[in-house]
């Protein structure tokens, strides 16, 4: 099948999956709204209008997006690199969002940012690295894997919590369990830290698919959820 050709089916499939998700809320965050790479769902909150638009991907193997926002009769845009499967989670009073996507397959790596909306532009706070440096390594991995990061909900307008996720694929031992983060997107500085069972806990009912399927059973006992292939001691016992 022809280059273009594959594209353009990909697109359709992503398409069709993120309306699904639109409906219900994101993968991540239940309160998000999944942001079509065509333009086609707008999220709005008060007079602020946000659309993704996704572009020229020939040439790269991560999914440039445009993001499009508009307040008070003004358009502001910002690129980045992780619009696929976006999701968009408004804070409460709606001067800023954050963006979380994946730059690579369905699995991830997803990332997270700050849209701050002001008059004269956005500014935009990458939250990734802080989140991977408190992360850091927790586990054994085939191969050296950074984790997802994915907003999950606000608790005020200047402080977010954030998901850590082993991605879920059998890489790393525990893949799909998460740690949450409270950070201050004022400051930059990441805050209370919370393991997955407190963290369904207190926010379950923000949570999206992904996160409430994480298995608990590998943070009450992490030898349950070995990759065995990450343990050849183990095997020859």
């Amino acid at each position: 099948m022809p280059a273009k050709i594959w594209t353009v089916a990909v697109i359709i499939v992503l398409a069709i999956t993120a309306t699904s998700l639109a409906q219900s809320g994101g993968q991540f965050s239940r309160r998000a709204t999944v942001l079509l790479g065509d333009g086609s769902v707008r999220a709005t909150h008060g007079n602020v209008s946000v659309v993704a638009a996704w572009l020229d991907s020939d040439k790269s193997d991560a999914f440039p997006t445009a993001l499009r926002v508009t307040t008070q009769g003004r358009t502001f845009e910002h690129s980045f690199d992780f619009g696929l499967n976006a999701e968009l989670l408004w804070s409460p009073s709606g001067e800023r969002f954050a963006i979380t996507g994946s730059e690579g397959g369905a699995n991830g790596q997803y990332r997270s940012a700050v849209v701050t909306v002001t008059p004269n532009g956005l500014v935009w706070l990458d939250l990734t690295p802080a989140i991977e440096r408190a992360f850091g390594h927790p586990v054994k991995c085939g191969y050296l894997e950074t984790p997802n990061v994915a907003a999950i909900t606000w608790l005020f307008d200047a402080q977010l919590v954030l998901a850590a996720q082993i991605i879920n694929h059998s890489n790393c031992d525990s893949f799909g369990t998460f740690v949450a983060f409270e950070l201050n997107v004022g400051s930059g500085e990441v805050g209370k830290r919370h393991d997955q069972v407190d963290a369904k806990q207190r926010w379950s009912a923000s949570m999206g698919p992904e996160l409430l399927a994480a298995p608990d059973e590998c943070v009450r006992k992490p030898r349950a959820c070995y990759v065995t292939t990450n343990h050849p001691q183990l095997q020859l016992k």
